[in-house]
């Protein structure tokens, strides 16, 4: 695919989804890490993720940027309880050393059977604490 159509809606991601989720639409592109434009080539046909951000700031040659979006919890000792919230377009976290958080990504994800994904925290963001995620 040269020039690949996203997704216009989560019906329309879903529907691709359905259609591609046992069988591969791009037998050609052989098992392995696939590159950006793979990547965004599967994004396409299978709905694997809706919204798709196709920027360069998001997609690199190995990986793409995830936005984060949704309800988060953590534990806050000084308060000795659960925080909760929702985080929105633009809004900042911060990520205190040595903490455990749950939070939810902005975009859904489809994973067709035959795909795995792989997901981390940028390495500075780990070993920071303190640092922001937006």
């Amino acid at each position: 695919m040269a020039d690949p159509t996203f997704s216009g809606s989560d019906q329309d991601a879903e529907d691709r989804h359905q259609k591609y989720r046992e069988l591969d639409p791009l037998p050609s592109i052989q098992p392995a890490l696939l590159n950006s434009g793979e990547f965004s080539d599967y994004v396409a046909a299978c709905g694997l993720i809706f919204p798709f951000k196709y920027e360069a700031d998001a997609l690199k040659p190995a990986s793409y940027e995830v936005p984060l979006g949704g309800d988060f919890v953590y534990w806050d000792d000084a308060q000795a309880s659960i925080v909760e919230g929702e985080l929105r377009d633009g809004d900042e976290f911060w990520l205190r050393p040595n903490s455990l958080v749950f939070l939810t990504l902005k975009p859904m994800f489809r994973v067709p059977q035959y795909i795995a994904l792989r997901f981390n925290l940028r390495i500075s963001h780990v070993y920071k604490g303190g640092s922001s995620l937006n």
